[in-house]
């Protein structure tokens, strides 16, 4: 009688081994049935063979101590290829459970078992470990030499595990070492590959540790996408340390937010599995995340119990870098609860403690004595504390090499500019407010355009506002009240506003009245319309001669409003754009100073546009060839350069030498990015696949042109940030050398767009500035008994403004 054939152990192996690489719970259970089989035939090989994949599944569950013991029931190993196998997953257990020198030494006696076996896989395993081992003792230079080992060794056998592994313990190197910007870019070639090979496991680590990078950049939004996609691939594989990280990650990222019970509510779901866990760092850092937020809420009890438990474990891991974190907690509990003394003395510790490396510790420490003197009503002593928390963050700053980096960095600093600007209005000091407000804008923007960009005063804006003969606009949002300064040739004026929420509120009902239904404000008074003139324009409005020019800086959701648009209420009711010509600009300071002379090109337009359509979200664009023929009769003849249809592709705005034309046009689409917004782009003619013009690369080609027009929905920008604006498409060709650049807010109509941009041009051709001929053509449609008189159609266009001319 025939019996059933049981798989071989080999063929359990196999199937346990697949299991254990797609980070399937059946893994574990598998090996152990393995394990248990090849004892029970007495087979040695196949027995430490089962022993070590059952370790390997342990260590990727975080259960290094079981690891550990299923490592030490084996008894003596059968050989020096197993026996370097058993030291070196032993040695890492070790490392996760702190145990350094017991590590050092497994896996030091591993790397002698595995020299003369000639196995370059075995080797590459051990690096591995020991990378771990000394980046953990912050030996770091030595951690990169055998991970950088690994991956060429890797890479010769076309190891891609091995290297997407390397990359990712290169990154935790650099992460640690402050290097976010090499970090993301280690993990950015890591997850491909981590993909790739089916690796969950390292694939979810990676994604986590993206977000971190990216949280130290400043990129919150970034951050917390990545932090939720770690979370939930973690979840998925029973990975619970990949979702406390995550899970803590996204608390800070939504305390700084200010989404105080969404923060709390992932910070105990992290502490809940760290100490199911047992994982005492992760507990810490749990109860920190939430100690954090009750500082913020000002429960200054539940803040101090959160930290002694931290405390506790902090001390129970001989970590002094938790200490430290501990006592800046202590120091903002005692200046809460105004015990001045104490907070000084404590902030003052943390300031000279050697044992953390974190940055944002100090700098809270910095911030939170310059709070504290302020408090006690000790302005210059406050005034010297934010000056050196400001020149604190600059040396960080200052390390970043990417535009986007330094934007996101510079906007996670807000907050402390807030904290400096309202304590300069409370104490009067509203000119120095203007300038500490303005040095804060457009920074990066400003790095490109001036070569020695340097902080403007309220005398230089004055200065500005006579030479222009206008008025300055300059709006500061805070989340209690916001601010307005209004500078004319002969004074400052300060001006209280609402807080932030309130006037977010008011723009967006405002914003969805005009775009969702095609609203009219004149004929429906729209009440929001109306309260936003009353709250931005209407306290500076005697300041404002009739028919001047202003020019306006906007802050946070301010960007995202035409103020054109606004009605003027009373007893004719119109549109704010009658009353002045506005500009835009990203700072007052970026605007003084990139005033020198230039020699200007001559009369001359390149027109780029009504591209093939590449598909899908991009169809053909009807009216735009007459756009470009309207624009191009503006234009003697022989000074215009048009590049339409087939050829209107991406390689050739480049070769087209945009440096030597006073005017650049775009007529076609936009393809805004809010998450990367320097990866917004034009949407031109494909050619192998390729057909975006990037913002990143726009900004990479010098220019001189008076105008850059993007006749584009949504061209203005991807992304807001506090402090440097809107990032996208604009804020590129300012960034290239243009002076005034037209680009639209929200969607742009094609039947009527190409009618006003004849007008613009016609005003130009005319004499007019860019400012002035896009104001009358706008007039001229509001003036009209079409349904283009409503703001939906001509409120789009903006004029962006990066020199003073």
């Amino acid at each position: 009688m025939a019996g059933c054939r049981r798989p071989s152990l080999s063929q359990r192996y196999d199937e346990a081994d697949s299991l254990y690489r797609q980070d399937k719970p059946a893994a574990k259970e598998r090996a152990a049935a393995g394990l248990a089989e090849a004892a029970a035939h007495h087979s040695r090989e196949w027995t430490w063979k089962f022993r070590t994949l059952l370790a390997s599944i342990l260590i990727n569950r975080n259960d290094a101590r079981g690891a550990l013991q299923v490592l030490a029931e084996g008894g003596p190993a059968p050989n020096d290829h197993a026996g370097a196998e058993r030291e070196s997953l032993s040695g890492y257990a070790e490392v996760l459970l702190g145990h350094y020198d017991a590590a050092g030494v497994k896996l030091e006696k591993a790397r002698r078992l595995a020299a003369p076996l000639g196995d370059a896989a075995l080797q590459d395993r051990i690096k591995l470990n020991l990378s771990a081992l000394y980046a953990l003792q912050e030996e770091f230079d030595q951690s990169e030499v055998e991970l950088r080992q690994v991956i060429e060794s890797a890479s010769a056998r076309g190891d891609l595990r091995m290297q997407a592994k390397a990359m990712l313990n290169l990154a935790y190197n650099d992460h640690r070492e402050l290097r976010n910007e090499e970090a993301v870019e280690w993990l950015e070639k890591a997850i491909p590959l981590f993909q790739e090979t089916g690796d969950r496991f390292n694939l979810a680590k990676a994604t986590g540790n993206l977000g971190w990078a990216y949280l130290d950049l400043g990129a919150l939004e970034n951050a917390l996408s990545y932090f939720s996609d770690a979370a939930a691939q973690s979840g998925k594989i029973g990975d619970s340390l990949g979702q406390i990280t995550s899970l803590n990650g996204a608390a800070e990222i939504l305390l700084k937010q200010r989404k105080y019970s969404a923060s709390a509510e992932r910070s105990k779901q992290a502490l809940e599995l760290a100490r199911r866990s047992g994982n005492v760092a992760w507990e810490a850092d749990s109860l920190d995340a939430l100690a954090a937020g009750a500082l913020e809420l000002k429960n200054w009890d539940e803040a101090r119990s959160y930290n002694e438990q931290s405390r506790a474990l902090s001390r129970k891991l001989e970590s002094r870098e938790g200490l430290v974190n501990n006592q800046e907690v202590d120091a903002r509990i005692a200046a809460g609860r105004k015990q001045y003394a104490l907070a000084e003395r404590l902030f003052r510790d943390v300031l000279a403690s050697q044992d953390s490396q974190d940055p944002a510790v100090r700098l809270d420490a910095q911030s939170g004595l310059a709070k504290l003197y302020a408090a006690q009503g000790q302005p210059r002593k406050a005034e010297r504390e934010f000056r050196a928390a400001i020149a604190y963050s600059e040396t960080w700053r200052g390390r970043l090499k990417k535009d986007e980096n330094k934007v996101t960095y510079l906007s996670s600093l807000i907050d402390l500019f807030r904290e400096y600007v309202s304590f300069l209005v409370k104490h009067r000091q509203d000119r120095r407010a203007l300038e500490v407000a303005d040095s804060s804008r457009a920074r990066v923007l400003a790095e490109k355009l001036i070569a020695e960009p340097k902080p403007s005063t309220a005398q230089d804006f004055q200065e500005m506002a006579r030479r222009l003969r206008g008025v300055l606009l300059s709006y500061w949002l805070g989340p209690r009240q916001s601010y307005l300064w209004v500078v004319t040739g002969s004074q400052v004026a300060t001006f209280i506003l609402p807080g932030e929420e309130t006037l977010a509120e008011r723009v967006r009902k405002y914003q969805s009245f005009l775009e969702d239904g095609l609203g009219d404000p004149l004929v429906s008074q729209d009440a929001n319309g109306a309260a936003l003139w009353q709250t931005l324009i209407a306290p500076a409005q005697k300041m404002i001669p009739q028919g001047a020019e202003v020019i306006l800086a906007p802050d946070g959701v301010l960007n995202s409003l035409n103020f054109e648009t606004l009605p003027v209420p009373g007893e004719r009711w119109h549109y704010w754009i009658e009353d002045a010509t506005v500009r835009i600009a990203p700072s007052l300071s970026v605007l003084y100073a990139n005033r020198t002379e230039r020699r200007e090109p001559p009369p001359s337009v390149l027109l780029i546009g009504d591209p093939v359509s590449p598909g899908g979200d991009f169809p053909g664009l009807p009216h735009a060839a007459d756009e470009l023929r309207r624009v191009r009769r503006h234009f003697p003849p022989g000074a215009s350069k048009i590049y339409e249809g087939a050829i209107a592709q991406p390689a050739i705005y480049e070769r087209a030498a945009p440096d030597k034309f006073r005017v650049i046009h775009f007529a076609t689409h936009s393809l805004p990015n809010r998450l990367s917004p320097l990866d917004s782009a034009l949407i031109l003619s494909p050619k192998n696949g390729v057909y975006k013009l990037y913002a990143r690369d726009i900004a990479e080609v010098p220019l001189r042109a008076e105008l850059v027009t993007i006749s584009a929905c949504k061209s203005a920008g991807a992304r807001t940030y506090s402090g440097e604006g809107q990032v996208g498409l604009a804020w590129a060709f300012l960034q290239a050398g243009a002076s005034n650049v037209i680009a639209g807010l929200w969607d742009v109509d094609d039947t009527y767009t190409p009618g006003l941009m004849d007008s613009l041009y016609a005003g130009m051709q005319k004499g007019m500035d860019a400012a002035e001929a896009l104001r009358r053509a706008k007039l001229a449609l509001i003036h009209s008994q079409t349904v283009a008189r409503k703001p939906y159609y001509w409120g789009p266009f903006l004029i962006f403004t990066g020199r003073d001319r």
